[in-house]
């Protein structure tokens, strides 16, 4: 979704981050090579996979309890794409 916002946005003239400010969602490894920099938010996949394998283990098990809502962390990668000051 990122690199075609960014193609959207150049088919419509509109610059990053001068016109628009872009932040993506799941940092990725070449993120810096763009230019700008894509500021991004990263998940803990990781993390997330392990909990969800972990909770499809209980409802099997039959120990799935109430629902209930889980939250993973993330990371803000600031670089220059969001048009804020370091």
């Amino acid at each position: 979704m990122t690199i075609g916002s960014m193609h959207a946005l150049k088919d419509l003239g509109l610059t990053v981050p001068h016109d628009v400010a872009l932040v993506c969602y799941d940092d990725f490894e070449w993120a810096d090579v763009f230019e700008p920099r894509l500021t991004a938010i990263e998940q803990d996949v990781k993390s997330m996979g392990r909990t969800a394998v972990d909770l499809l283990v209980d409802r099997i098990e039959g120990k799935s309890g109430p629902r209930r809502v889980l939250r993973t962390e993330t990371i803000y990668h600031h670089r220059n794409s969001c048009g804020c000051t370091d």
